[in-house]
């Protein structure tokens, strides 16, 4: 029975494709290209991660641009690579809003977001991150900055929930000196002594080390049961190897910043075996996700990474909320955000679905791949995480948390 839902989901899509084709590709060639900013980690800590998403947002306005575009109109897209650094972020934003005068900036991290949230806002220019969690944003933004990702405290509870379940009471950290980390192991610390348990050692460790023995003592001589380690994977190819080298003795569990696709390649499958990680998951099964992913394998050689459909929700988001806004604008964008994204409004899973609804003059509600994109008054969503296991040289899922049952669980 699903699959035949799916299968007539698909086939009403391409029939949206078609009549959007016809209706208004042709005015697309005539058009002036709408300009879209990408600022993203095509290299550095976080560039493994960073390269799929650019590509899912590569064949994703192909598709759109095939359909006519928003308005009518084909999206051109401007890059700038922040070398996952905050620097190159901020020289990047400015480069893209002042030269490429952009009208929508899309990837930022943690420490990105953090540092051109207000310069975008000033100049109005709206903000989606597909992978920004730090917990700074939960009560910020909103206006010009949103997030398809959730907030860090999300995966913070399942990483903390799941540890203590596991019956390990007796918790080490080791947290790198940047935003992402910092965030992420802020709550671990918080969320576990609020479920019962002890933080026995915290070690904060400075990027750009070739030794990290002096801290990796300090853990050993609290004797915890499990390690959470919030580091990228840059820190972890220098931290983990010696670790290994002078034994492990507790369990170990990687922060999402250093669970990527390379993770394994990386610091080798021997070495991880049995080495758990977390992160924050879409919800494998659900229509909007089904279609994503026949998506992503025509377009990718490689299985859909964690945040692509985080991505892909954004850009679909952006692009609605330039047909709802009737105009090119940065600030009339930014305020349709929500009503193309939140309900009221006949559900939609793809840009296609809602760019005919918007011509008919309906109201929508998109749902993505990743989940249902309600923002918040803080441009927040609700999330799930995701806790995996290495086995056997693969990352294999060992338990899911829903935004809904860790909503529940604390109340909120």
């Amino acid at each position: 029975m699903y699959k035949k839902r799916l299968v007539g989901k698909i086939g009403i899509v391409i029939s949206l494709y078609l009549i959007l084709s016809l209706g208004v590709a042709g005015l697309a060639q005539a058009e002036e290209e709408i300009p879209l900013g990408i600022l993203t980690s095509l290299t550095g800590p976080l560039g493994t991660e960073g390269q799929p998403i650019y590509k899912t947002w590569q064949w994703q306005v192909e598709e759109i641009n095939t359909l006519g575009g928003p308005l009518g109109r084909p999206i051109k897209l401007y890059v700038a690579d922040t070398e996952t650094s905050v620097e190159k972020g901020m020289m990047g934003a400015r480069k893209l809003i002042t030269m490429n005068r952009v009208k929508g900036i899309l990837g930022p991290s943690s420490d990105i977001m953090v540092a051109i949230m207000g310069y975008c806002k000033d100049n109005k220019v709206p903000l989606i991150s597909q992978w920004s969690g730090t917990h700074k944003l939960s009560m910020t933004g909103g206006e010009y900055q949103f997030r398809t990702a959730p907030d860090d405290f999300f995966e913070g509870f399942a990483a903390a929930a799941f540890m203590l379940d596991k019956g390990w009471k007796k918790i080490g950290l080791i947290v790198l000196n940047r935003e992402s980390p910092k965030s992420i192991g802020k709550i671990v610390e918080t969320q576990v002594e609020k479920m019962g348990g002890k933080i026995v050692a915290k070690q904060v460790i400075e990027p750009g080390m070739t030794t990290y023995r002096s801290e990796i003592r300090k853990i050993d001589q609290a004797n915890p049961e499990a390690v959470f380690l919030a580091v990228d994977l840059d820190t972890l190819a220098i931290l983990y190897p010696q670790m290994y080298e002078m034994g492990i003795e507790y369990k170990v569990i990687l922060g999402s910043d250093a669970h990527q696709p390379t993770t394994i390649e990386v610091i080798g499958a021997d070495a991880l075996e049995g080495v758990y990680a977390e992160k924050p998951a879409a919800a494998a099964g659900t229509l909007a996700y089904d279609i994503f992913e026949a998506k992503y394998k025509h377009h990718m050689e490689i299985g859909v990474s964690a945040f692509t459909p985080n991505a892909y929700d954004a850009l679909n988001i952006w692009a609605l909320a330039v047909q709802a806004a009737g105009k090119v604008d940065g600030e009339a964008i930014a305020h349709k955000i929500r009503y193309v994204a939140n309900p009221p409004g006949t559900k939609v899973n793809t840009f296609a679905e809602g760019m005919v609804l918007l011509l008919r003059g309906q109201d929508i509600n998109y749902d993505g791949a990743s989940g249902p994109c309600d923002f918040n008054e803080y441009g927040d969503i609700m999330g799930n995480a995701r806790v995996v296991q290495v086995q056997k040289g693969k990352w294999v899922d060992v338990r899911f948390y829903s935004g809904d049952e860790i909503a529940k669980i604390v109340g909120e």
